[in-house]
């Protein structure tokens, strides 16, 4: 990855196609890698670590996405599995991260478990946390039933019934 020495916010750079059948080799996810790692630069963040799942649907309920599931765990916890501290997420476009309002749910927890969280795309950089960035980030956007449902999720994730 480049950029390690150059300093920034650190973020980790999440990446992933539904579908690699034609070669089977990954150019799809290495490609939103590519724009990830231009869009950190621009942005004045440094990538840490990468996630990918490269030929996996994330509409399916039950599909298995293990780069997802790291992305998540690093976010909630402030640090990638090697130590790196991270304060947000790079993706090339926000339906990259999620399709479906669990994992909305999940990510938006992950994000927003610590003040100062960023979300970085090409469009620039966002403080989730923040009203005006809630209603012009894209992967926020949500349908009343899926506001309902993230509404749920974050409050039994901070331990307390929901209303």
């Amino acid at each position: 990855m480049e950029g390690r020495e150059s300093g920034g916010i650190p973020v980790v750079s999440y990446a992933r196609t539904s579908e690699d059948f034609r070669q089977r080799d990954g150019h799809g996810v290495r490609h939103q890698l590519r724009i990830n790692e231009r869009t950190a630069r621009e942005h004045g963040c440094l990538i840490v670590a990468e996630y990918t799942d490269n030929g996996r649907s994330a509409s399916k309920e039950g599909a298995a996405r293990p780069g997802f599931e790291c992305l998540v765990t690093a976010l909630s916890c402030g640090y990638t599995n090697d130590g790196q501290a991270i304060q947000g997420v790079v993706c090339v476009a926000y339906d990259r991260l999620y399709r479906r309002p669990e994992d909305l749910a999940r990510f938006f927890a992950a994000l927003t478990r610590r003040p100062g969280r960023v979300y970085v795309d090409p469009q620039g950089v966002r403080d989730p946390c923040s009203q005006p960035s809630r209603q012009r980030l894209p992967a926020l956007r949500c349908t009343a039933h899926e506001r309902r449902f993230l509404r749920r999720c974050v409050v039994r994730s901070e331990g307390e019934e929901p209303a």
